[in-house]
């Protein structure tokens, strides 16, 4: 009997996931989502205490049999990262297949656009652990209450409600049971690489920003930027935090704006420091008061 797990989901605006041909639509790509729920769980991983590597510098890479200088056999946790260990690396296959289901629960080329529901079936091909499957869960709801999924998301809403539409967001309506927790995740993170120090230009759940009910159109992600820092913070990373989440050509800014559902705005920073930047200049610049960080969205407190 082959182990799955099935989330319903609903796309809230469309989805887009590089679809090669546009006249054949915005067809669902499993490669493209894929890649997107990796992003989130290694944030996740990342802000609770885990490392994950940055897969498309090279990632990890698993030898069987591999010897320590004293003679002693490597055990797998102990070369790859927790997130390379669900999704696979150089030496060790990703442990599931993932298919994309339409609103009948049957394989077939969904076609994602606003108020569609469709599935995503994780076929096991090697048994996840149980704080595994509480990981993805977390990175799965995470994403769709307060973040998003897919391409097109760095586009910002413009003072007319047509001039863009947004991209990338959708509802978690059903999901499969975990019996893992908060603890005993952190706990089964500890043992991957836990001397192994992540990256600071990696997106880390502790260093996110989330707003609901709001959202910044061109102009205030402008005044945003401009508000932000233009020197480098003593101490800090040679890149000053406005040049960090403004982007660049090849690097994305690190804060996303939509208008559909009420408004919707998160992004994220490098460090604790940065944070509190970023949301003093949300608040002092645009008003904005409610700002959601991401350790109370993390450990499930919202």
């Amino acid at each position: 009997m082959v182990l799955k797990s099935i989330f319903q989901l609903k796309a809230l605006t469309e989805i887009w996931t590089a679809n090669d041909d546009l006249r054949k639509g915005n067809i669902l790509r499993e490669t493209g989502l894929t890649g997107s729920l990796r992003w989130w769980y290694e944030a996740l991983v990342r802000g609770l205490g885990g490392f994950a590597c940055g897969a498309v510098d090279g990632g990890c890479g698993y030898e069987p049999g591999k010897k320590d200088e004293s003679g002693r056999e490597i055990p797998r946790e102990k070369q790859i990262c927790p997130v390379c260990e669900l999704f696979g690396c150089t030496g060790w296959s990703r442990k599931f297949r993932l298919r994309i289901l339409n609103s009948d629960g049957k394989p077939a080329s969904v076609e994602c656009r606003a108020g569609r529901e469709f599935y995503l079936e994780f076929l096991w091909l090697k048994k996840p652990g149980a704080e595994e499957s509480w990981l993805l869960d977390r990175s799965l709801r995470i994403a769709a209450e307060y973040g998003s999924i897919g391409g097109k998301t760095t586009l910002k809403p413009q003072a007319k409600v047509s001039a863009v539409k947004d991209y990338g967001l959708f509802k978690v309506l059903s999901e499969p049971d975990v019996s893992s927790s908060l603890e005993e995740a952190k706990k089964f993170l500890g043992t991957y690489k836990a001397s192994t120090t992540n990256d600071p230009e990696y997106p880390d759940l502790r260093n996110f920003f989330f707003l609901k009910g709001s959202f910044l159109d061109k102009d205030q992600m402008n005044s945003f930027f401009e508000a932000l820092p233009g020197t480098p913070l003593e101490n800090k990373q040679d890149l000053t935090i406005k040049a960090f989440m403004k982007g660049k050509v090849g690097d994305s800014k690190k804060i996303f704006s939509f208008r559909s559902g009420g408004g919707r705005v998160w992004g994220y920073t490098r460090n604790d420091a940065e944070l509190l930047i970023a949301m003093g200049a949300l608040k002092a610049e645009l008003g904005i008061n409610d700002i959601i960080i991401g350790e109370r969205v993390m450990t499930g407190e919202l």
